[in-house]
């Protein structure tokens, strides 16, 4: 980077004019030491109530916890012997295994807290403000040069000689540095806040999932609408589908960029959606089922169930209730709803057929004659719907703010 001129491409009114950035190794401008060894501590030494002791996988978020509860935690005799292993507000740690980019930083409630034999800690120096090497250590250039470095043949490693040696491009403005530093703990509250919404809608709608719907060995739920079933009975999906059905095989070559969704199967993320294009759709009219808005789906090797928002083909490995005209979106929802807590507490040992779908059984609200209610399935399914609606809407906001903190990661610092 020599001969260049270091310059950020956004910075704030009033440091416009400073000189280009300076250039230095991490190792320069912090101390950084490792957690103790394995044999200083063991895990038959933790006891219940005592000074924490964090480890890698307390921040792989990219910050620490606020309560000890579920840490490991140590005697005060440990303490003392370990004290020089003690965290500081203002300190930064790194994972010396697997997530080796990402960082968090020690606040005044982890201060006086221990770190592990696989942490790194970086202290850096008066003259660098922390939080500000927090947010520089985030960025792409920064993370990506820390794991081209890691070693490791199964998970990638770090030590402190490559931490010394990570070269970090930086102000030498202690108030620019600061001003960096406060708009970025801005961003994350705004971030956490935006997380903590998501984590109260999904409780919610948990709570409404529990009190809506029986337990199990009931048969009335312990909320209700007003002038609703007085009990639920067993029904199996057989009764509310008439069939089910595969999806089809499409190769390779047929999946780009197009209009028309294409759902394949995914264990660890159920309904990897893609895209084919009007060719595909054309070329393979005759073999291909377009099954509409409003199926419920499963993966033959995983039987969470999914619901479809818009018309698409699947996979063979795929399959799908039929679609039954006289529901509407909020009857799917209560039946996927349904399909959901029964999958849930069921063991599939098994691949997951057509008849065993089809078998399967839910429990329904009834009317006085011994009918499905449909009316109340609707009430249920229209407020589950709308609760599943606004955590959408709270996820798209907190994805917009990730983005925006990359994005201005990238702008305001080298």
């Amino acid at each position: 980077m020599e001969g260049k001129r270091l310059v950020p491409k956004r910075r704030f009114k009033g440091f416009e004019n400073i000189n280009s950035l300076q250039t230095e190794h991490l190792g320069e401008l912090t101390d950084i030491r490792t957690g103790p060894f394995g044999s200083s501590l063991h895990a038959k030494d933790y006891v219940e109530d005592g000074i924490p002791i964090i480890t890698t996988e307390h921040f792989k978020e990219g910050y620490l916890p606020s309560e000890k509860e579920g840490i490991p935690q140590v005697s005060y005799q440990d303490y003392l012997r370990l004290n020089a292993y003690e965290l500081q507000s203002g300190d930064i740690v790194f994972s010396r295994v697997g997530s080796v980019d990402i960082n968090a930083l020690t606040t005044n409630v982890q201060e006086g807290w221990l770190f592990s034999g696989r942490v790194l800690r970086v202290r850096p120096q008066e003259q660098l403000s922390s939080v500000y090497l927090h947010y520089l250590l985030e960025t792409k250039r920064v993370k990506q040069d820390v794991v081209s470095r890691a070693v490791g043949q199964t998970m990638p490693s770090i030590n402190t000689d490559i931490l010394n040696k990570t070269m970090i491009i930086k102000t030498n403005s202690s108030q620019e540095q600061q001003k960096i530093g406060e708009f970025f703990k801005v961003l994350d509250k705004r971030i956490a806040n935006q997380e903590r919404k998501i984590t109260k809608v999904k409780a919610l709608k948990s709570a409404y999932l529990t009190e809506m719907f029986p337990q199990e060995g009931e048969n009335v739920p312990k909320r209700k609408f007003k002038d609703c079933s007085t009990q639920w009975k067993v029904c199996k999906l057989g009764s509310l589908y008439s069939s089910i059905e595969s999806g089809n095989r499409l190769p390779k070559t047929m999946l780009q960029e197009g209009e028309v969704p294409y759902v394949i199967a995914k264990t660890t993320n159920n309904g990897i959606l893609m895209h084919i294009d009007q060719h595909s759709l054309d070329y393979h009219g005759n073999k291909m089922k377009l099954f509409p808005a409003g199926s419920i789906t499963f993966s033959i090797d995983n039987p969470e169930a999914i619901f479809l928002q818009k018309s698409s083909f699947f996979t063979s490995n795929i399959m799908r209730v039929l679609y039954n005209e006289k529901y509407n979106v909020y009857h799917s929802t209560f039946i996927l709803e349904s399909i959901k807590k029964l999958t849930n507490n069921y063991n599939w040992s098994f691949k997951f057929s057509g008849p065993v779908v089809m078998n399967s059984s839910i429990l329904v609200p009834m009317d006085d004659q011994g009918e499905i209610n449909w009316c109340e399935i609707e009430k249920i399914g229209k407020l589950l719907t709308n609760l599943e609606k606004q955590i959408t809407i709270e996820k798209c906001m907190l994805e917009k703010l990730k983005e925006m903190k990359e994005a201005y990661l990238e702008e305001m610092f080298v």
